[in-house]
């Protein structure tokens, strides 16, 4: 049984997969969105960002948050964008340097 699936994965692992790729690329960017005049962000505003192309990531203060912006054409009808910060990678490469990614639980 064996020596049988070792020969159909042999046989099978040259054919194009083509079909079988999903080619979807996500466009968009991280922003960080400001409500004006210091208005904290409630419960309904951040519910509602969703609405206006926005998925909200997290708070930054009271007023600002980090948002995925899905569609780049869209814009807040009342909350102004800021370019997010840029993650700055903090460590000297070697040779055979680990890395741990760890992704926060909710995010998209």
């Amino acid at each position: 049984m064996r020596s049988f699936l070792l020969a159909l994965f042999i046989l099978a692992a040259p054919l194009p997969i083509d079909g079988l790729v999903d080619k979807t690329e996500f466009e968009g960017k991280e922003v960080v969105l400001v409500n004006p005049n210091g208005n904290h962000w409630g419960q309904e505003e951040w519910g509602s960002l969703e609405d206006y192309g926005y998925i909200p990531l997290r708070l930054l203060t009271p007023s600002k948050l980090i948002a995925w912006k899905v569609d780049v054409d869209l814009t807040h009808p009342y909350a102004y964008e800021e370019d997010a910060p840029k993650a700055l990678w903090k460590s000297i490469p070697s040779h055979h340097q680990q890395v741990r990614v760890v992704f926060e639980p909710g995010l998209p």
